[in-house]
């Protein structure tokens, strides 16, 4: 299988470059607005994992709440609800979604 790179405008001013994995991954640049939140969900068949590149936080997963600063990473399994919220400070996260169980 050859995957082709597309550009696109995903973002008012900002192109992406993305190849169709056929459903393999995905990643995803996350920002989220200091003060603000990405509210409570779940991906009922993909993995996320997430890597801080930027500022201070908490998430929220599966009624526990964890402090994160960059560098930091965690993952979230299938199923299970979890949230992230931003400290004062905008938070820059890379989100990459894997698919899990049938």
């Amino acid at each position: 299988m050859v995957l082709k790179p597309r550009v696109d405008r995903c973002h008012p001013g900002r192109p992406c470059i993305w190849v169709d994995t056929k459903e393999a991954f995905s990643s995803h640049l996350v920002r989220v607005q200091g003060g603000c939140e990405v509210s409570s969900h779940l991906h009922e068949n993909q993995w996320e994992w997430n890597v801080i590149l930027d500022g201070h936080g908490r998430i929220l997963l599966d009624g526990r709440e964890v402090p994160f600063k960059p560098g930091d990473t965690f993952t979230t399994p299938p199923g299970v609800r979890h949230a992230v919220v931003a400290d004062k400070e905008d938070v820059a996260l890379l989100a990459v979604f894997v698919p899990g169980p049938k």
